[in-house]
């Protein structure tokens, strides 16, 4: 497998899709363009940026391009809204974290968009709107289009450095996606951490989880 950091320029990959998902993809691009482009153009940049490192990656692991792509470009369909209204739309869905939403509204718009998104789109396959609604908080039987999602969220060209960026990408292609996810989750357990935000229970669990699994398997 062809690594993230072997690319003398990563958005040279071109995706392959067929005329009809271009359509579709085309399609997407401009509702999210008319949702976002103008109110937060670096939000846009980075789902389109999100959108071209998940198809990589589905390339690489051998999964779906086209699926990958848009699950990327739609995973901040929600990122968009303010706090309050984050919090309503969570209380529309009737959305229970287990806790606070005052606490993990910072988690809550994969959740609000895998719903807004399954009802406009209904189109869009349930692989698709998994991966969207776990982006944020993972969970234990984790798809590889919810890795994917997941690491590419973390991974993709526009980040801001962080501590462990380049050996997160430098795994892509070189270790197994489950191994690749985890260290993608690790390193957010980790932020959170040292910034001192609110932890959220499950992801202790998760974490927990994945060590038993690891060590079960001998990795």
């Amino acid at each position: 497998m062809a690594s993230f950091e072997s690319l003398s320029s990563f958005e040279r990959f071109t995706p392959q899709f067929s005329q009809n998902d271009k359509r579709t993809i085309t399609l997407l691009t401009q509702a999210l363009s008319a949702r976002m482009s103008e109110v937060n153009p670096r939000r846009f940049a980075h789902c389109k940026s999100v959108a071209q490192t998940a198809a990589y990656m589905a390339k690489v692991y051998q999964q779906n391009q086209t699926h990958a792509y848009i699950a990327g470009l739609l995973h901040d369909w929600d990122k968009i809204l303010s706090t309050p209204d984050q919090i309503e739309k969570a209380q529309h869905y009737d959305i229970d974290m287990g806790a606070p939403l005052e606490q993990t509204c910072h988690l809550l718009h994969g959740l609000t968009a895998a719903c807004e998104l399954h009802e406009r789109f209904p189109e869009l396959s349930d692989d698709i709107i998994d991966a969207i609604r776990y982006h944020t908080i993972a969970r234990t039987n984790m798809s590889a289009l919810d890795m994917i999602v997941f690491v590419a969220d973390g991974i993709e060209p526009l980040r801001k450095p962080y501590p462990t960026l380049d050996a997160i990408r430098a795994s892509v292609g070189t270790q197994p996606l489950d191994r690749v996810f985890f260290e993608s989750f690790t390193s957010g357990l980790v932020y959170v951490l040292k910034t001192q935000r609110y932890l959220y229970p499950p992801s202790i669990q998760l974490y927990n989880h994945y060590i038993r699994t690891f060590a079960h398997i001998g990795k």
